[in-house]
């Protein structure tokens, strides 16, 4: 019942001011204030009521570094990916061995461009924002549910491909048969990297 109310929400082209505090998290007066300070465009009713359009939405999620809220990802409209590097997003919750790895792929393809961030909102962000070629995705993370991950995935055009990572003893994601592939963190930084760069160029 919930997710069809969310389904019905947000197939909706204009939003009021309670949807979208309700969609980001926020009271409706954080939502006005964004309006007055021309954050965010909102156009009224004939009886005054504020309506924001859903493009609105999502434009302002992305220009203002909001996480853009799963109810609207699947219509949120996507630009092609361009063509240019090859991207690879790192989602790791360990900055040090995110750092690691992100260095060690620069070194090993200077045609790669990598991203990392550490929290589950940032990941989202990035997926929708940057569009990756490539996902390494820390499978220890907490903050990022790998099926809802996953899902936000399969809704870019070409879905980029997701292979995570897995801590020595940590316990399988139920969600791991849907990943590209997975790699053990016993693995060394480098073999991870070459294993990532093998996922960018199957061929």
């Amino acid at each position: 019942m919930a997710g069809e109310r969310d389904a019905n929400r947000a197939s909706r082209a204009w939003f009021s001011t309670h949807q979208v505090a309700t969609l980001f998290g926020v009271s409706i007066a954080t939502v006005v204030n964004w309006e007055k300070r021309g954050l965010l465009d909102a156009r009224r009713t004939p009886g005054g009521h504020r309506r924001i359009a859903l493009d609105e939405v999502v434009r302002f999620a992305r220009d203002s570094d909001q996480p853009l809220p799963p109810e609207l990802a699947a219509h949120a409209p996507t630009a092609p990916r361009e063509d240019g590097p090859r991207r690879v997003l790192v989602v790791h919750q360990n900055h040090s061995f995110g750092e690691l790895i992100r260095d060690y792929l620069g070194l090993e393809d200077e045609a790669v461009e990598v991203k990392l961030v550490h929290r589950g909102l940032g990941a989202g962000h990035a997926l929708a924002g940057w569009r990756p070629h490539l996902v390494l995705l820390d499978l220890s993370a907490s903050e990022v549910p790998v099926r809802l991950f996953l899902e936000l995935a399969r809704l870019q055009d070409p879905a980029p491909r997701v292979v995570g990572l897995r801590g020595l003893g940590s316990r399988p994601d139920a969600a791991e048969g849907e990943l590209d592939g997975v790699q053990e963190h016993a693995t060394s930084v480098e073999a991870i990297v070459k294993g990532a760069l093998a996922y960018l160029d199957p061929d």
